[in-house]
């Protein structure tokens, strides 16, 4: 298996391009030591809140895109 060491901390936003880069080159990512599921993964915690956001959308209870992308990003950077 080969490696690939960042020599810096990169965003998580950054990292996800790096990811995607490379997956486009046609390379497959394993994914180690990350809190990651696949969508065939969903637990029965993912389907509720997925109903719930269904539900939230349709009452018009909807949130910026600006203010989630804030939110993930303050979430996942160090």
């Amino acid at each position: 298996m080969n490696t690939i060491q960042l020599q810096d901390n990169v965003s998580f936003e950054t990292y996800q391009k790096i990811v995607d880069y490379i997956q486009g080159l046609g390379v497959k990512i394993k994914h180690e030591n990350l809190d990651v599921q696949t969508p065939l993964e969903l637990t029965k915690e993912d389907l509720k809140n997925i109903e719930i956001s269904h539900q939230q959308a349709e009452n018009e209870e909807l949130l910026d895109s600006s203010d989630v992308y804030k939110k993930l990003k303050g979430r996942y950077e160090d």
